[in-house]
């Protein structure tokens, strides 16, 4: 795994890459994800929020689509326990 990580940090790629397989990923279908989440991979690839993932490599794409996972299924838990303590409705 070691040695994967370390192959990804050091294959770069075209920023141009990047965009397709980004577009590949959302609109063509590729992943199954909800389309929105491709500007926050867009965003944290091209504007990363930490310095180790500057760099326009594999393993900083990668990062992208990971944190953006990350970040969607922490936002429907957090949305599901919210309406889950909610009191329901009566009309």
């Amino acid at each position: 795994m070691r040695k994967q990580v370390g192959a990804w940090q050091r294959s770069e790629i075209a920023d141009v890459t990047a965009k397709v397989v980004i577009y590949e990923a959302f609109v063509e279908g590729r992943l199954e994800a909800p389309k929105h989440l491709a500007r926050s991979v867009h965003d944290l690839y091209f504007e990363p929020k930490y310095e180790e993932f500057r760099p326009r490599t594999i393993w900083s794409l990668s990062d992208a689509f990971t944190s953006t996972n990350l970040l969607w299924t922490t936002q429907i838990a957090s949305n599901r326990a919210e309406t889950a303590n909610k009191p329901p409705i009566r009309i």
